[in-house]
């Protein structure tokens, strides 16, 4: 199936076939003008061009360019002013004109409305220009005559003529939009075009019609009046057919009384819709109303309630009949309500309560209360209460208190007994440690002595001492390990400034003795707030693991440096030693767990206890065999 373009669909041959059809119009009924005596002229009212006007509104400019254009209305100027010549076009120029105004302000208006853009404001602004164009270009097109359509032309016309043809067509004009804007507020004629309609517009045609046909009576009483009673002249001279004073004053009527039609319709379209607006609004909120859950009560300044949200009757088991008119005291204790309101006027306007009452059920119910006073617009002060059942909250709140308090009393159990058995674990792993060490060190000793007689040894002998003394040594370093990790939980910390400078080449000259390496400061190290003893400890630990795990391809390098932030002094120790396993590295700071064969698994474990006893932190940064970086993070002294 064929896609449908815009000018082969239904809408559009439809639009243009009624475009067309009122351009004919307009054209063939050009010629049955109104034409009422006006003194020693003829006022012709070229009611035929009014049709593609309608088109023009209703459709917009494209269609009515369509209905002058291909319904032939452009031609009219050329057969009512035949005489006229070439002085027909300026008819025909201010004809497109006309429409071209009228179509730009329906575009204008369907876009912004505005009241530079409304018909009456258009057509002013129209009316200027096509004073102007008859004033500037009728005479000069006349000096051109004859036509060859028309040899007989007129070669001029009198300017008093001219004049009298441009104030006629822009009276007419004027008279023409407002008939038009009039009928084009009929739903009828709206359907006709495919045009919206609305609720509003249903009494649009009777007030049309009440108007003209009423406002026509009345003149035409008038008129009976005038002629009949007091002048006494017969009817077929007045009305059968109508002079012209009486078909003026009819012709003129008429127009006066559809443009009060048009006003009357207008306003009748917004009262109702607004009714509706209104209608519908309260619907709304009326029904948001009757199922709210919160009660709501509007009070007189004494407590007389005078409306209330039907939530109020199924819960304390009252008829409107028997809460309407009541005073809200009376819901509450008489004293207790009596002070609120006084409360009330002394805190401003506004409190917020909580009480009990008990529910029809037999159920005690907690209520929140607001209590406001507010100024409707009537102007009469009114007090507005919202109650809100806190019921279901509170139980909920006294079970989360109840079973934060049963919580909170296992917490501290737990946290005792957790205490207790730390406490429990470092005594027996200092004493244990201490205890051990004295056998260790009895076995070193007896070793020693038996070495001493090494004449009578023999090699195999001498080296199973020798083992047994490193395998001494080891236990003794392992005990003493395990006494300072013990001693971090025990020790009460006494902070104070700790220079690190002199502390650090203390440790560095210690290691000194037994290794090889070399420091370097990129700048003097901070003073921190800590303990000495377990500061020293720290640095201790850290670079004994530097030195101890170097490679062995390369010489050893330290860099030490300090990084100070707004609360924090950090110490980053770098080496180029062997460093860890991506995957031992979550591993590090666990106690027993160690990167290296030769490690015991406590050294970092202890650095991680002491630098959280300080308030502080350590972070640890390492590639295999590309080296360590040990930070360091101290409270700022």
């Amino acid at each position: 199936m064929p896609k449908m373009t815009l000018l082969t669909s239904q809408p559009f041959i439809k639009k243009f076939i009624i475009s067309v059809s009122f351009g004919l119009i307009g054209l063939l009924f050009s010629g049955y003008a109104i034409r009422i005596p006006f003194g020693d002229f003829q006022l012709n009212f070229i009611w035929s061009i009014a049709f593609p006007l309608v088109i023009t509104l209703a459709y917009g400019l494209r269609f009515g360019l369509l209905s002058i254009t291909c319904g032939l209305t452009f031609l009219y100027p050329f057969i009512l002013g035949y005489m006229n010549g070439y002085g027909s076009f300026v008819g025909m120029l201010v004809l497109y004109v006309w429409i071209v105004f009228h179509g730009l302000g329906k575009y204008w208006r369907e876009t912004s409305p505005t009241r530079l853009n409304h018909p009456i404001t258009i057509q002013l602004a129209y009316s200027v220009v096509r004073f102007i164009i008859y004033a500037t270009l009728f005479q000069p097109l006349m000096t051109l005559n004859p036509p060859p359509w028309n040899l007989e032309a007129f070669p001029s016309i009198q300017s008093e003529i001219v004049w009298y043809f441009s104030v006629r067509g822009i009276f007419m004009e004027m008279m023409l939009l407002l008939i038009v804007d009039t009928v084009l507020l009929l739903p009828r004629i709206r359907q006709l075009f495919n045009l919206e309609t609305d609720e509003s517009m249903r009494y649009n045609g009777r007030v049309l019609t009440g108007f003209l046909g009423g406002g026509l009576l009345f003149i035409s009483f008038i008129l009976a009046v005038q002629y009949t009673l007091i002048d006494e002249v017969p009817l077929t001279e007045w009305l059968l057919p109508p002079n012209p004073k009486t078909a003026l004053t009819l012709f003129l009527s008429s127009f006066l009384f559809m443009i009060m039609a048009g006003v009357t319709m207008r306003y009748v379209e917004k009262t109702l819709a607004n009714e509706r607006a209104f209608k519908t609004t309260y619907e709304r909120y009326q029904a948001i109303f009757e199922q709210m859950q919160d009660i709501y009560l509007e009070l007189m300044l004494d407590g007389t309630i005078v409306n209330a949200s039907p939530s109020i009757y199924s819960t304390l088991d009252l008829t409107e009949n028997q809460l309407i008119g009541t005073n809200f005291c009376q819901l509450f204790s008489e004293v207790k309500g009596k002070a609120w309101l006084q409360e009330l006027e002394q805190q401003g306007g506004f409190i917020e309560k909580k009480m009990t009452v008990l529910a029809h059920s037999g159920k005690t119910l907690v209520w929140s209360i607001h209590l406001k006073k507010i100024q409707l617009k009537e102007g009469e002060p009114r007090l507005v209460a919202m109650i809100r059942d806190m019921t279901d909250i509170e139980e909920a709140m006294k079970e989360v208190t109840r079973l934060n308090s049963d919580l909170e009393r296992r917490v501290n159990k737990r946290t005792k007994d957790l205490h207790a058995s730390i406490e429990t674990l470092e005594r027996f792993n200092y004493v244990v440690s201490h205890d051990l060490k004295t056998p260790i060190r009895a076995i070193d000793a007896y070793t020693e002595m038996i070495e001493e007689d090494e004449h009578n040894l023999s090699g195999e002998t001498k080296d199973a001492l020798a083992s047994i003394r490193h395998i001494v040594a080891d236990m003794i370093r392992l005990i003493e390990r395990l006494l300072h990790y013990s001693r971090v939980n025990q020790a009460t910390i006494e902070k104070e400034r700790v220079p690190l400078q002199p502390f650090i080449t203390e440790v560095l000259d210690q290691l000194r003795l037994s290794h090889d390496f070399t420091v370097i400061f990129n700048k003097p190290l901070p003073t921190v707030l800590g303990e000495a003893v377990l500061i020293k400890q720290v640095f201790l630990n850290v670079l004994d693991n530097a030195v101890t795990y170097k490679t062995k391809d390369e010489p050893l390098l330290l860099m030490i440096d300090s990084v100070e932030t707004e609360d924090t002094l950090s110490v980053l120790v770098t080496d180029n030693g062997c460093g860890i396993a991506k995957d031992d590295l979550p591993h590090v700071w666990d106690l027993f767990t160690t990167g290296h064969q030769k490690g015991t698994g406590i050294g970092l474990s202890t650095v991680k206890r002491i630098m959280e006893a300080l308030g502080g932190s350590v972070q640890l940064e390492s590639r295999l065999k590309k080296g360590t970086t040990v930070t360091l993070v101290f409270p700022k002294a």
